[in-house]
């Protein structure tokens, strides 16, 4: 797990916008990565990155021990992706509310932010999806996005009406999978490192082999990955970068 600035709020000396989290629940992982929207208006998108984090955490974790068909029940009807949207307006306005005590109305949209939810059982995993950004997996054939959703012109995110509405998920019976299957988590921040996609899944795929090739690599790889992804966003996104690896 990795996450830097990127260069463009490095030069206006601005902090991240993104945020990412993990929790292991009873030999169960919940992964979240957030991507706020980097522009001065939306002045607090950083925080909402975080509370979306915390918000498909929690609800997640509500639900991880029910089985798969109970799932797909779940999220096809959006009940959880209404809990998380509701979680996340919650926090939101809790905070927004100490930040500006004279207040008659919260101002969700300047805390906008994308979502990356994903969650590994012993039996199936759960992706969810809103915005830019993907989960992509890798198996024994190659690298594919778990959620392969059409380019759009607009980018959904919470802060938006009935942002959960646009979550977009997938359940997938985790024994289709081959045993050195690995999921990586990433904001549009990598993704937009690279001009073809065979690139991107290039870079994936060396950074998974370093990482499984020895420890005194994986060490290796560990205290040089952020100067390798400090160069992707200062050469070509300029964007700050999150990562997850599950391998």
């Amino acid at each position: 797990m990795r996450s830097i600035i990127g260069y463009k709020n490095v030069i206006r000396n601005s902090k991240s916008q993104d945020y990412v989290d993990y929790k292991n629940v009873n030999n169960k992982l919940i992964c979240a990565v957030a991507d706020g929207h980097s522009t001065d208006f939306f002045e607090y998108s950083d925080e909402g990155a975080r509370f979306a984090c915390m918000a498909s955490i929690d609800i997640i974790e509500k639900y991880i021990d029910r089985t798969q068909k109970e799932w797909e029940k779940l999220l096809s009807d959006k009940t959880i992706q209404k809990l998380i949207y509701e979680k996340w307006m919650s926090l939101v306005n809790e905070h927004y509310k100490e930040n500006n005590p004279v207040v008659f109305k919260t101002e969700y949209i300047k805390y906008s932010t994308t979502l990356l939810s994903c969650c590994i059982t012993d039996s199936f995993i759960i992706s969810i999806k809103l915005g830019d950004g993907n989960i992509v997996i890798k198996e024994e054939e190659g690298y594919k996005k778990i959620i392969n959703s059409k380019t759009e012109k607009v980018v959904h995110s919470l802060g938006r009406a009935n942002a959960y509405e646009n979550m977009k998920y997938t359940v997938s019976d985790i024994n289709k999978l081959g045993e050195n299957s690995n999921i990586i988590l990433f904001t549009d921040g990598y993704e937009n490192s690279f001009i073809e996609e065979a690139e991107l899944f290039k870079s994936l795929d060396k950074t998974i082999s370093k990482y499984k090739k020895s420890i005194f690599s994986r060490m290796w790889l560990c205290n040089k990955y952020e100067d390798y992804l400090n160069k992707l966003s200062k050469n070509i996104s300029h964007d700050d970068i999150s990562i997850i690896f599950i391998v």
